[in-house]
Formats: structure tokens, sequence, C-alpha cells
């Protein structure tokens, strides 16, 4: 028995959240040093899971070292990039090369997104300055949902995995806020230690967030209307009723806890 539940077990889906490796974050020496104790220590966490599936960015550095030993291991890869594949590769990937580096991480970065499962751009239009931090952090919170929903469809358990200095500086679109939500939420999480320390960056992002949640909420079935149209009219939902006459709705909360209390609620 215990065999076939094993055999039944097709583990956790993964969301990775890494630490970027500048070109002047260290000398080359010591560069090569930190990738080399990253895999090792990556390799060893991978080592014997069963993963249906990773959800991740690409960065430069620990982003990349991980999708790297991910295909070697066949495990589909699921990119999200905050912006187009180009742009993303002249702030998040480029900044990690350097004349006396012996690492391309560019030439790196494209062939993984050639062997990855699905890429996402997820805006493609102009980025503001003022706004860039706000991508990437809305970027981290469409990848810990997009992996909650695999796990939720596979009947498992997410799981996040992040590579982090102990004493680095939590910025709000850096992975240790990142992992702090995650597992605020209740999941599971492991932590790498990131070896070679970044320089500290702003404990929160510049400029306005451009971003705002919205809930939605439909009935399941026209039975459902008068109860929906009750709970929705108590929250001050925008009400409206869809070809097949069910009710839905939808309301603009003051940010993202109150969008995922106001969720939870009316599930």
């Amino acid at each position: 028995t215990s065999a076939e539940l094993a055999t039944l077990n097709i583990g956790d889906p993964v969301f990775f959240s890494g630490h970027v490796m500048k070109s002047s974050d260290g000398t080359p020496e010591e560069l090569t040093e930190a990738e080399r104790l990253l895999a090792i220590e990556m390799s060893g966490w991978l080592e014997g899971r069963k993963i249906p599936a990773v959800y991740m960015s690409l960065a430069c550095g620990a982003d990349i070292i991980f999708a790297e030993l991910v295909l070697e291991a066949g495990i589909p890869l699921n990119v999200t990039l905050p912006f187009t594949v180009g742009r993303f590769c002249d702030l998040s990937v480029a900044i990690g090369n350097g004349d006396d580096i012996a690492t391309d991480w560019v030439a790196r970065y494209f062939a993984c997104l050639d062997q990855a499962a699905t890429v996402t751009e997820l805006w493609r239009h102009e980025v503001r300055k003022a706004e860039v931090d706000y991508h990437y952090l809305n970027t981290n919170r469409h990848l810990a949902g997009e992996t909650i929903f695999a796990a939720a469809a596979l009947m498992t358990r997410p799981r996040m995995l992040a590579v982090i200095h102990p004493q680095a500086a939590a910025s709000k679109a850096g992975a240790k806020n990142t992992l702090a939500e995650f597992v605020a939420r209740g999941f599971n999480a492991d932590v790498i230690d990131a070896q070679l320390r970044r320089k500290d960056s702003p404990t929160d992002p510049r400029g306005a967030d451009p971003f705002a949640p919205i809930v939605f909420a439909f009935a399941r079935s026209q039975q459902d209307n008068a109860e929906i149209r009750r709970l929705l009219d108590e929250t001050g939902f925008g009400i409206r009723a869809l070809k097949d006459r069910r009710i839905a709705g939808h309301y603009m909360p003051s940010g993202f806890e109150e969008a995922h209390f106001t969720a939870s609620r009316l599930a």
C-alpha cells in the first residue's frame, strides 16, 4: 500500500525566488566560488524530490543557476517576467556580466528561456522608472499565485525555495519580503544562504505603485443568485447579471490584504 501511495504522490509545485549576483558584488574568484556553492546547495535540495513544476523569474545569479538545474532534472520550468524578454535582460540579467567575469549570464538566460515549458511577459508596454520596483513586486506575487493555483489543481501543497543572505536588507520587492508573505499565507518554504552578500538596497520601492487589486465573485448557478446578491450587497460589490443570468460582482479594496480577506470570506 505504501508503495502505491508513493507512486500516486506527484510532489509539490515550487515557487523559487533567488539572489541577484552583479559583477560589482565581488571579485571574479568570489563570484565563481559563490556560484559553485549555490549549485551544490540547490542540487542537494532537489535530489530525491518529486516536483511537478517550478515557477520563477530568471535574473542573473541564483535564478539562472537554479533554472539550469531544474531543466537538467527534467522538471517543467515556468518563467514569468515583469517586462518583455529584452527589457528584463537589460535590467536584471546583463548587470551580472563584466569584462573580467567568466560566466555569460545573458547567454545562459536565453538558453533557459529556449528550454522553458512556458514564458510569460506580464507587461509589454513602456515602464516608468519610478514604477520598476513595483513591477518586480507584482511579479513575485503573480508567481506565488501561480504556484498556489497549480498546487490546488493537483490537490497538493505549494512550496517555496528562497536564496537569501541572512544579513541582507529586506527590500519590499526582494526575496526576503516575498518569502515572508508566502509563509504568512501558511505555506511551507526552505531557505538557502546566498553566500555572497549584495550591497544593501532600499527597504521600499521608489515611486508610486501602479497596481491595484480587484476582487471578482461569481454565482455557481442561478439558484445561488439570491444568496450571492445578499453577500455582495453587504460587501459593497458592483453587481451585474451574466449572459447565463448568474450574478457576478466586482470590488476594488484598499490593498492586497483586504482583497485576500474579502475573497476568503466570500469563498
